[in-house]
């Protein structure tokens, strides 16, 4: 009789998203990470992310208008968040 069977009589049973994991069957850079021995040229050969032309307009519309709004100070003192940045977000 196999360890795993001996233990899937003790053991929960594994979440459908557990299951995916192990099933992915890759650790990439975690790996070494883990073990102490990072891979940095691994990290160094993924190729840069680029947003498309739909999300970088709305980081440079939306986003920095609310962020233009926001008074980091106040925002930080009072105890609830100012209605016309509310208002902006819904």
């Amino acid at each position: 009789m196999s360890i795993r069977t001996s233990l899937k009589k003790v053991l929960p049973p594994i979440s459908v998203t557990e299951q995916e994991a192990l099933d992915a069957g890759d650790v990439w850079i975690e790996s070494s990470i883990y073990q102490g021995k990072p891979d940095m040229q691994a990290l160094r050969d993924i190729p840069q992310a680029k947003l498309s032309a739909e999300e970088q307009a709305f980081m440079d519309g939306p986003v920095t208008e609310l962020l233009g709004m926001i008074d980091e100070y106040e925002l930080s003192n009072e105890k609830h968040i100012p209605q016309h940045i509310l208002d902006f977000l819904g």
